[in-house]
């Protein structure tokens, strides 16, 4: 990550949170291919924390299928549809993903737009926009903002947004950190600061 904090935050959990490798482990199978302009993967899994064992009155599985395209140089383009099939009767789910990266010399611009359509209820939307400069060897610096609707902000049209600016420093070849101000509308209308210090050791 680029940032300490991620970019939506709707104050009800996992909501906007695609890749989240905090939640709850799955079960089931991927499948994948890669060309030399484009990969593309598909995916069967059981619903998170569920087993097709327990008999719940939907046993469908969850599919995915995601495509990367980089045949334009410095450009990747992503696109990826997740079907969530409710358990015990609850309400299906399709999130659709739309992202991209272009690269020029030391600066990185990242956008990305993601829609949840759930059964019965209005459409909910994210997006962000990235950008990250690499001002020499050990300096850099990433600015994002971003913005989400949210089911738990009735008071100002479930819409929040939030800017971060996040300076990032090499103090070895294998020990960096990250600096982070970000600040958030809440659902009182009102800015909540927050500043982070983030250390990352690779290997």
């Amino acid at each position: 990550l680029y940032t300490f904090s991620r970019a939506y935050d709707d104050g009800n959990g996992q909501t906007y949170n695609l890749g989240n490798t905090d939640g709850l482990a799955v079960e089931g199978l991927s499948f994948g291919y890669t060309a030399d302009a484009f990969t593309i993967a598909l995916s069967m899994v059981n619903p998170e924390g569920q087993m097709e064992e327990t008999g719940g009155v939907n046993d469908d599985l969850n599919t995915e299928v995601a495509i990367t395209y980089s045949g334009i140089e410095n450009l990747v383009i992503g696109a990826g549809m997740h079907m969530d099939n409710a358990q015990d009767g609850g309400n299906d789910t399709d999130y659709t993903n739309v992202h991209a990266a272009y690269t020029m010399d030391k600066l990185m611009l990242g956008a990305e737009y993601v829609n949840i359509d759930t059964d019965g209820a209005e459409d909910r939307s994210a997006y962000l926009l990235l950008a990250d400069y690499d001002i020499n060897d050990k300096f850099g610096v990433a600015v994002r903002y971003s913005q989400w609707e949210s089911l738990v902000v009735a008071d100002s049209g479930g819409e929040l947004d939030r800017v971060t600016v996040a300076p990032n420093y090499a103090i070895t070849d294998s020990l960096g950190a990250i600096l982070e101000y970000s600040s958030t509308e809440t659902a009182a209308g009102a800015d909540a600061d927050q500043l982070a210090l983030e250390f990352t050791f690779t290997f």
